[in-house]
């Protein structure tokens, strides 16, 4: 059975959905493929994921933001039905992390995936020279 929030003030948390599978800010990498099994377990539906690429010498893409698609009837579907209009909510917003703007991108479901703690060293990220 599926656990979806409804009423109002509903909440889709996401991180609590990822900690379910064992998936959890960290300085370990992780499958895309498995962040998208877990949300789709706890929620049923196929979720638009956006990352940070990367970006001169890191080994991972950045998990930036996680989106959930619904129907214009408020229904949950999956992202990857009908057009999705990319919608960039940090266009216009720097990120307050010590990087460099940048603008997330839908993730490569090929490439480890760095879901870092809140108060991590950005520079950890790079490769050792």
């Amino acid at each position: 059975q599926k656990f979806i929030p409804s009423g109002p003030g509903a909440l889709f948390c996401f991180s609590l959905a990822l900690v379910k599978f064992g998936i959890v800010p960290s300085t370990s990498y992780y499958q895309m493929k498995d962040i998208k099994a877990a949300i789709l377990n706890v929620y049923g539906v196929v979720p638009k994921i956006q990352c940070l690429p990367l970006d001169h010498g890191q080994c991972a893409q950045i998990l930036g933001q996680i989106e959930i698609c619904f129907t214009k009837e408020l229904q949950l579907r999956n992202c990857t039905e009908g057009v999705n209009e990319p919608r960039d909510l940090w266009k216009d917003t720097s990120v307050s992390w010590g990087l460099q703007r940048k603008e997330f991108t839908v993730c490569n479901d090929t490439l480890q995936t760095y879901y870092p703690p809140v108060d991590h060293n950005w520079e950890l990220m790079s490769k050792e020279k």
